[in-house]
């Protein structure tokens, strides 16, 4: 076996080994986000005008979404396809581009959110929270 060929072997289990923990997170995260739905359903809520916007299902959404990625990258390693190592590079750029996209406008609206309501005015999600 050359060394080249030897490299490239090693390079596939270390790929599949670093996404099998991204799969394992990615599970840890969906379990937490099935165990705040199911026991703490009222400590749970985000104080947003959108009712279905959860701690439980945000944790819900993001260990699913790490959980695909990281079985499509265990498998395209394994199997060297390429078109599930494609999907997987596809679901990793989504992902960076919607994490810089955050960065920027949380970055641009900094001084919106961080400010305190005028005098006389409420916070939006009401009084108490």
């Amino acid at each position: 076996m050359s060394v080249s060929r030897s490299c490239l072997c090693c390079v596939k289990y270390l790929m599949f080994v670093f996404n099998l923990i991204f799969w394992l997170g990615g599970c840890g995260l969906f379990g937490i986000g099935v165990w705040l739905s199911f026991t703490q359903a009222e400590f749970s809520s985000l104080p947003l005008s959108f009712p279905s916007l959860s701690a439980a299902n945000l944790l819900l959404v993001a260990g699913g979404i790490t959980m695909v990625t990281g079985f499509l990258g265990c498998l395209g390693a394994l199997k060297e396809q390429r078109c599930l190592l494609f999907m997987f590079f596809v679901i990793l750029l989504l992902l960076v581009l919607t994490e810089v996209t955050l960065a920027l406008v949380i970055h641009i609206f900094h001084d919106q959110v961080t400010e305190a309501p005028p005098c006389g005015h409420s916070a939006p999600w009401g009084p108490g929270v």
